[in-house]
């Protein structure tokens, strides 16, 4: 096609039919021709943001069609969004790893107690990467000296003899078989895939970790300010009241609810030794030492002998309202880390999420108003009333700017 100036007017002089195309006849096909292909840049700014929340394009396209009202109405397609996040990925391909050490230095500038450190290998390229954050490092402090530990370095080298699937008397509490693995692992896959770049991997495990700390702000608040319902009035489950958190007296008041199923007998199903005069109590089922609380059987023995206060010994302080040591006087977290403060929502992110929820207020504004004449004669009043009222304020924010830089460049005598 060939255009061209005639009398103050553009004008057609040239056409060749064959290079044109017949007419779309739906809306809804023009995200298919190349000429009208792509993603505005305030929704791109949103991909990115659903991008790093690991969801997949399916997903993405699931989200844009509820914004837009309908999958039709979307202007691209799922493969324009898949091609788009691979650019994303095209970006750090040859950075990756020099993006992740600025990234770990600039969270070692707001957290002087991160640490990282990282491994080379003969060609120099990266082989191993370590980072720690200051909540899990206040949790295992060096001064513990365990990295030469000889009983910590006589596990690690007997580590091919473990027995994975489960141990009758080593501590892991509550779980059975491999349920730790999958439960984490199922974790993990909401959060990173194969595909992420190492600085993505990182990025999105800090995200796992604030979700830990925020789960665990949430216990502290329940345990601090709910009252624990007990299953009976009975001393000892009182005093277990007083001294667990919350999710562990529930599993305590479980656990003595079954005391009512057994009696004490000379001979029964498990064996309990009790030593009333050294507060020693041991059975046969090793509960304790698997999960860090008496079982049924210990507290039916206790009942028995009119014990009303769990001995100390079996009330070990992670599971007490004690297990992170309080300040009063610090107002931050003690979990979160150091320079951690407060803040509103970055003025982008704000910017996206206003975008986002105009477009859904106003795809259910034009299905209904495009429903009859009347219905679409006041959406298009409304909507030349507030493009008119838009320009009024770009125009009064302009001239703002205009007599701000005037002030502030013009002399003073």
């Amino acid at each position: 096609m060939v255009v061209k100036i005639i009398g103050f007017r553009w004008q057609v002089i040239y056409s060749l039919a064959e290079h044109n195309h017949d007419l779309v006849v739906q809306p809804s096909l023009k995200k298919f021709l190349r000429s009208h292909r792509g993603i505005p840049k305030q929704e791109k700014d949103f991909i990115v943001l659903l991008h790093g929340c690991n969801l997949s394009t399916g997903r993405i396209m699931q989200l844009m069609s509820e914004f837009y009202g309908s999958a039709q109405l979307v202007p691209y397609d799922g493969k324009q969004v898949s091609n788009f996040r691979s650019t994303i990925h095209k970006t750090e391909k040859f950075k990756d790893m020099q993006k992740t050490l600025d990234y770990f230095r600039a969270l070692k500038e707001e957290d002087p107690e991160f640490f990282y450190k990282i491994k080379l290998d003969d060609n120099h390229r990266v082989e191993n990467l370590f980072w720690v954050d200051s909540a899990a490092r206040r949790a295992y402090k060096e001064k513990y000296g365990l990295e030469d530990n000889v009983h910590f370095q006589h596990l690690y080298h007997i580590r091919q003899s473990f027995i994975p699937a489960y141990y009758m008397h080593s501590f892991f509490p509550f779980l059975q078989s491999t349920q730790r693995s999958e439960g984490f692992n199922a974790l993990l896959k909401k959060y990173v895939n194969p595909n992420l770049s190492v600085l993505q991997f990182v990025r999105q495990y800090q995200k796992i970790q604030e979700k830990c700390l925020v789960a665990q702000d949430g216990q502290d608040f329940r345990t601090d300010e709910n009252e624990r319902r007990r299953w009976s009035r009975h001393p000892l489950e009182k005093h277990a009241s007083t001294v667990y958190t919350k999710n562990m007296f529930y599993r305590f008041s479980k656990e003595f609810e079954k005391t009512a199923e057994y009696d004490v007998k000379p001979v029964g199903n498990y064996l309990v030794t009790a030593i009333e005069e050294d507060e020693s109590y041991c059975c046969e089922c090793s509960k304790f030492d698997r999960d860090g609380i008496i079982c049924c059987h210990i507290m039916r023995v206790m009942v028995r002998m009119g014990v009303k206060l769990i001995p100390e010994r079996y009330i070990l302080k992670r599971w007490t309202q004690q297990a992170i040591a309080s300040d009063t006087n610090q107002v931050q977290n003690v979990n979160a880390p150091v320079g951690l403060v407060v803040r509103g929502m970055p003025l982008t992110s704000e910017k996206t999420l206003r975008l986002t929820n105009a477009t859904t207020a106003f795809a259910a504004i034009a299905v209904e108003g495009c429903t009859n004449d009347e219905n679409y004669a006041i959406l298009e009043k409304h909507i030349k009333e507030m493009r008119s009222e838009f320009e009024e304020i770009k125009k009064r924010m302009m001239t703002n700017r205009q007599n701000t830089s005037g002030t502030e460049g013009g002399a003073t005598e």
